[in-house]
């Protein structure tokens, strides 16, 4: 009888001992779904963390990029327009330079140099005329022409006191210059007996040569 409670005491304790493996087994088992399941979680987390920093530092590079291209832009614009207005400028520079060559080279009389010698003087604020055309008689005491006299349309005029020889039917260089006072008008008679008069131009009178001729 002794034996035999021995023998069901044995028996019971390996049954406890089973039942006590099998619930420490599956604690940790799981204790593992959970633990797995938090890993999982937080790499989720992790990566979309990563991720949206990711994605702030590209558009931070892409804001940056769009205002440093905005600047290059602005920049060539700017730039474009002084390059523009620099070759407005030079070519309002090449303009006036070729007006001053021309009007330097094509110069006549500026203080009526006249065969090497400086015989007339223009007088400062005086209003002179210039004047070109065709020479149609030489007098004794100057020109009759047709021709310009300033911006008017071409007409019949007599210059006075005009010192050059030329000969009728030839020209006064428009591509030079020629200046002339207003005088008046020119009344002479003509060979077939009419009295005619036209504009006149009093070419200068002889001065000496003034002091400041060569500046």
């Amino acid at each position: 009888m002794k034996s035999q409670s021995i023998v069901l005491f044995s028996l019971l304790s390996i049954s406890a001992f089973g039942n006590s493996s099998d619930g420490v087994t599956n604690s940790t088992s799981n204790a593992n779904v959970g633990i797995t399941q938090l890993s999982q979680t937080y790499d989720a987390l992790n990566e979309k963390k990563i991720m949206s920093a990711a994605q702030d530092e590209q558009d931070g590079f892409k804001a940056r990029k769009d205002e440093i291209q905005s600047r290059i832009d602005s920049l060539k614009s700017e730039i474009a327009n002084k390059m523009a207005e620099a070759r407005s400028a030079q070519a309002a520079i090449d303009i006036l330079s070729s007006q001053f060559l021309a009007t330097k080279t094509n110069l006549k009389d500026s203080w009526r140099e006249i065969y090497g010698e400086k015989k007339f003087v223009l007088s400062a604020g005086t209003s002179f005329i210039r004047f070109s055309g065709q020479i149609l008689e030489v007098a004794a005491n100057g020109i009759r022409v047709f021709g310009q006299m300033g911006d008017s349309t071409k007409t019949e005029f007599f210059v006075v006191n005009f010192p050059y020889n030329f000969k009728a039917g030839e020209s006064v260089d428009p591509t030079k210059i020629y200046v002339a006072l207003e005088d008046g008008t020119f009344s002479y008679v003509s060979e077939d007996g009419y009295a005619k008069s036209l504009p006149k131009l009093n070419y200068g009178k002889t001065c000496a040569r003034p002091q400041n001729a060569d500046d």
